[in-house]
C-alpha cells in the first residue's frame, strides 16, 4: 500500500509542477550541465543512485544516507573553450546531513561587435552557489531541500541573478534491489536582464535504479547497478537517461576498486553514437578519482575529470554488505562444524561413564 501511494504522489508532483509553470524565455542553462564526471558517464541518469557527495546537485535526498564527511572537485573541459569549475562537501549531522555546491562557468573572451565594428572582448560567466538538506524520514524514505543563488554576466553592464529551489524524495528499495527517486530543479523567479525577464529552467526527473548483487564475485565484479531517468523539462518534450556501471572491488592485492561505465541520453540532436557516454573510476582508501567522455558530434568530444574524498578512518577498498543468500550459506557452512562440536561432546560424555 505504501509502494502504491508513494508512486502516486510521485505522478502527482510530476504532472503538478508541470502544468503550473510558465515555459518563458529560459536563461542560466547552465544549470542543466551536470557538474560531476561519474554521473555525466551514466547518462546524467542518477536521480535514484544519488549516493555520493554528488547528490547535492542531483537529488539532495540522497546525501541523507552520507556516513561520513565527503568533499569533490570536478573540471568540466566544455565544448567551444567552455570551462566548467564545481565544488562540493557534504557533513552528516545527527538531524541530517548539510551540503554544498559550488559552481563557476568560463566563456573565455569572446569578441564584442556593435553595427559591424570590433569594441573589443567580454568575458561571459556563470555562477552557481547552494546549500542542500537531506533527511532520513524512515529507514528507506529520504527527503532533501537545496537553496540556490544563480548568476549569469553576459557584459559589464548586462547582467542578472536569480534565487532556486530543488526539492527532492528518494525511496530506498521501492522493491527488492530497486530505487525510485524524484526531483524538482531550478523552481523559482527568473532573473532580470535590464528589461528582460528570464526564468529558471524548470526541470523535473523521475529515476530508477536497480542494483544486482552477484552471489560470487567474478574476477573481482561484484555490484552491476542499471539506471534509468525520465526528464520532463517545461520547455521541451520528455528525455530519458541510461545508464550501466559495474564494479570490481579488491583489485591490484587489494589495493582499489574500479568502475566501468556507459551510458546514453535521447532524443539527441546528434546521431545515436553521438548520444553514447563512456566513463571510468578508481578507489583507493579514502580517494576516489572519476573520468567521463561526453560527445557532442560535430561540436567535438568533451572530458569530465573529479576527485572525491571521503574523510574519516582510512578506508579498506570498499567491501559491500554481504547479501542474504550469502549470510544463509555462511550459516549452512557453519552449522556442521557445530554439529561435529556436539558429537565430540556426546563421545566424551559417554567415555566418563
Amino acid at each position: 500500500m505504501k509502494r502504491i501511494l508513494f508512486l502516486s504522489f510521485i505522478l502527482l508532483c510530476v504532472t503538478g509542477l508541470l502544468k503550473a509553470v510558465d515555459p518563458g524565455t529560459k536563461s542560466m542553462t547552465f544549470l542543466n550541465i551536470a557538474p560531476n564526471p561519474r554521473a555525466s558517464a551514466l547518462g546524467e541518469g542518477f536521480t535514484a543512485l544519488a549516493d555520493d557527495v554528488s547528490a547535492v546537485y542531483f537529488n539532495p535526498a540522497g546525501i541523507a544516507n552520507l556516513k561520513n564527511t565527503q568533499v569533490a572537485a570536478n573540471v568540466n573541459l566544455y565544448i567551444a573553450s567552455i570551462n566548467y569549475f564545481n565544488f562540493q562537501a557534504a557533513h552528516p549531522f545527527g538531524f541530517g546531513t548539510l551540503g554544498v555546491n559550488a559552481s563557476f562557468v568560463s566563456y573565455g573572451d569572446i569578441d564584442n561587435y556593435e553595427n559591424g565594428q570590433l569594441l573589443g572582448t567580454i568575458a561571459p560567466s556563470d555562477v552557481l552557489a547552494s546549500l542542500a538538506y537531506g533527511l532520513k524520514i524512515t529507514d528507506k524514505f529520504q527527503a532533501g531541500l537545496s537553496l540556490k543563488y544563480v548568476s549569469e554576466k553576459l557584459t559589464d553592464t548586462y547582467s542578472g541573478s536569480a534565487f532556486g529551489i530543488d526539492l527532492g524524495l528518494l525511496y530506498l528499495e521501492l522493491f527488492k534491489h530497486l530505487n525510485v527517486g524524484l526531483v524538482a530543479q531550478n523552481i523559482g523567479s527568473g532573473p532580470q536582464f535590464s528589461q528582460e525577464t528570464g526564468s529558471l529552467p524548470l526541470t523535473i526527473k523521475l529515476g530508477t535504479v536497480y542494483t544486482y548483487r552477484l552471489y560470487r564475485a567474478v574476477a573481482g565484479l561484484k555490484d552491476i547497478n542499471v539506471l534509468v531517468d525520465f526528464i520532463f523539462p517545461s520547455d521541451a518534450d520528455m528525455q530519458t537517461r541510461y545508464g550501466l556501471e559495474a564494479w570490481w572491488y579488491n583489485l591490484g592485492g587489494g589495493l582499489l576498486d574500479a568502475a566501468l561505465r556507459i551510458g546514453a541520453k535521447f532524443p539527441t540532436d546528434f546521431d545515436v553514437v553521438s548520444s553514447l557516454t563512456f566513463g571510468a573510476g578508481i578507489r583507493m582508501f579514502n580517494t576516489q578519482l572519476d573520468y567521463a567522455m561526453v560527445n557532442f558530434g560535430d561540436l567535438g568530444m568533451t572530458h569530465r575529470i573529479g576527485v572525491l574524498y571521503r574523510f574519516g578512518d582510512i578506508m579498506k577498498p570498499f567491501e559491500p554488505p554481504p547479501s542474504k543468500e550469502e549470510v544463509k550459506e555462511e550459516k549452512k557452512e557453519e552449522k556442521p562444524v557445530e554439529e561435529e562440536e556436539e558429537e565430540i561432546e556426546e563421545e566424551f560424555e559417554f567415555e566418563e561413564e
